[in-house]
């Protein structure tokens, strides 16, 4: 765009000192040449203005299946090393007329938005977490006290009263997840990137699950200073141990008292969401209608959601025996590198595999923004 610019500067300049010397000429030998080169340049300045670039157009090169030829071409040469393909991917956009701070945050649009529909409906659940992307430790500071506030009366000393400030830190760990590719097949496909495009989704999609899960019930971390190494970056709603944090209730005599005790420990602003598989989902939806027999509820997630007082049911699709749990929005907290950037996935060609990779911790993260329903 600039070199095109020039060089329309560059003519007009020229036509305009043109129109002076001929205006100026006393000589019809100089007024012939002048004016021949002046209709030259007119020509000239007519095909570059038919030639301009369309900042717009270059813009959409990221929309192209070429934009996607050009990423995997660049992710699947082994040679070079993570830098050195932010790079190259840099000198792509650059060469096509996107010019952007942060080549790492803009990929193909046909990849982009597989990776967004991973990250925003893919995993009903993980659209709850409140994530950021620091990819720092996940430090938490609680100040708690048991004291009441005291009403001073004149005269009197005033009372020093017991608060405790807490600080733990978790530290990240890398998921992953790596998907090998037969090289008969690889070579075979006549549009190896579309192949790219739907296995990095697909990991990408694992990763999120994983993260769901670690949240739920898999994490082992306990935010203890001097912790074990083996610990996997995640305190799970399941294993808090902070009840301001996450208060248990049983359900396991009355299921649907437990949901409603459960709702009423979320005492955070904002939405209730009760997170079910659907084996729970046909136990409260029979509890329901053998406790209120009276009372209509069909089989779907807006009629039992009324029915017990939160705002949605959200239907946990993992395979992880998680225990039915109020959580209020964004009372887990994640951090986690995005994904939606180049240096987070690569492809190795030694060994035919495709990688999707993060670091990420998590814990509770609001005070009354959580209750686990026991049912054991």
């Amino acid at each position: 765009m600039k070199k095109w610019i020039d060089e329309l500067e560059e003519v007009n300049n020229r036509l305009d000192e043109l129109k002076g010397l001929v205006k100026n000429s006393q000589s019809v030998e100089d007024v012939d040449k002048f004016t021949t080169e002046y209709k030259d340049l007119v020509e000239r300045k007519n095909a570059l203005e038919q030639t301009k670039p369309n900042k717009e157009q270059k813009m959409n090169y990221l929309e192209t299946q070429q934009s996607l030829k050009d990423f995997v071409a660049i992710q699947t040469n082994n040679k070079l090393s993570n830098e050195e393909r932010v790079n190259a991917w840099n000198e792509k956009l650059a060469e096509n007329g996107v010019t952007v701070t942060d080549p790492s945050a803009y990929l193909p649009k046909k990849l982009e938005l597989e990776l967004q529909t991973v990250l925003t409906r893919a995993n009903a659940v993980f659209p709850l977490l409140r994530v950021t992307n620091a990819g720092a430790i996940l430090i938490s500071q609680e100040l708690t006290s048991n004291d009441e506030a005291q009403i001073h009366t004149p005269g009197t000393t005033k009372t020093r009263q017991a608060a405790t400030l807490t600080v733990s830190g978790i530290k990240p760990r890398m998921i992953y997840k790596a998907q090998s590719i037969d090289e008969i097949q690889k070579q075979t496909l006549s549009s190896f990137e579309n192949l790219y495009e739907t296995i990095v989704a697909e990991l990408a999609q694992r990763v999120i699950d994983k993260v769901v899960d670690l949240a739920l019930v898999e994490g082992t971390a306990t935010g203890a200073e001097g912790a074990s190494a083996t610990e996997n970056g995640f305190i799970s709603v399941t294993t808090e141990t902070n009840t301001n944090k996450v208060k248990h209730v049983s359900g396991k005599d009355d299921l649907i008292a437990g949901v409603e005790s459960a709702v009423d420990e979320i005492t955070v602003g904002g939405k209730k969401y009760l997170i079910i598989t659907k084996a729970h989902k046909h136990a409260i939806l029979k509890a329901l209608r053998t406790k209120f027999p009276q009372m209509t509820v069909r089989n779907n997630n807006t009629d039992i959601a009324d029915a017990l007082g939160v705002d949605e049911l959200v239907i946990y699709q993992g395979t992880k025996a998680i225990k039915p749990t109020v959580m209020a929005e964004g009372a887990y907290a994640v951090d986690m590198k995005p994904l939606n950037r180049i240096e987070q996935f690569r492809f190795d060609t030694n060994e035919n595999d495709i990688l999707v990779e993060t670091t990420a911790s998590g814990r509770p993260y609001l005070f009354g923004g959580i209750a686990v329903i026991d049912l054991d």
